[in-house]
């Protein structure tokens, strides 16, 4: 999850809020990678 998190979203339904939701996940994810 914490190598791919892209494809995980890419199979949700595009609304407003789950595209908004994913966003946030992944620039936590990469925060998170980037302070490791």
């Amino acid at each position: 999850m914490a190598t791919k998190p892209v494809r995980l979203t890419t199979g949700w339904s595009c609304s407003a809020s789950d595209a908004r939701a994913a966003a946030a996940l992944v620039l936590l994810q990469l925060e998170y990678d980037r302070t490791i």
